[in-house]
């Protein structure tokens, strides 16, 4: 099952400053529940997938896998991931993103998540236009206790 939120804007200003064309922007929205899961049966007991996302329940890190949905032919412009974490201190995560299938290509961020957060965004920018294959991207996470995920984002921008 595809969950997409599409939510589109025009970049109005951009022609008014230095004759530049308008660009268009598209992001593309995928709940967690639906993208992510434990990258190993031995996380399967810590990893709770809910409505909300996938969060770590357990008492040790986890793993997970994301793989975001892209059926189109832009290349992103952005790619990033919604986290949240219900425990009672600050989370530090860790993910890889995957972008790729021939020959892959890895970028690491971490990001610490403040306790009791439904709201932080960990951003990978693309280094370069069309740097990367929008048709093979994943995610790997290492989410600690209280940690989760709630969802992937892909975003793509071109001239209107």
């Amino acid at each position: 099952m595809k969950a997409w939120i599409l939510a589109v804007a025009t970049a109005t200003g951009a022609a008014a400053l230095g004759g530049m064309a308008p660009t268009a922007a598209a992001e593309y929205q995928t709940p967690a529940a639906g993208a992510c899961k434990s990258a190993l049966p031995v996380f399967d007991g810590n990893i709770r997938s809910r409505p909300r996302g996938v969060q770590n329940e357990g008492s040790t890190n986890a793993f997970v896998s994301c793989a975001q949905q892209s059926d189109f032919d832009d290349s992103p412009t952005e790619v990033s991931l919604f986290l949240l974490n219900v425990g009672a201190s600050a989370a530090s995560v860790s993910c890889t993103l995957v972008v790729g299938a021939t020959v892959p290509l890895f970028f690491t961020e971490t990001i610490e998540v403040p306790a009791n957060s439904y709201g932080t965004w960990l951003v990978f920018d693309s280094p370069a236009a069309n740097a990367w294959d929008s048709r093979a991207i994943a995610y790997s996470c290492e989410l600690p206790p209280g940690a989760g995920i709630s969802r992937v984002v892909l975003t793509v921008q071109d001239p209107v």
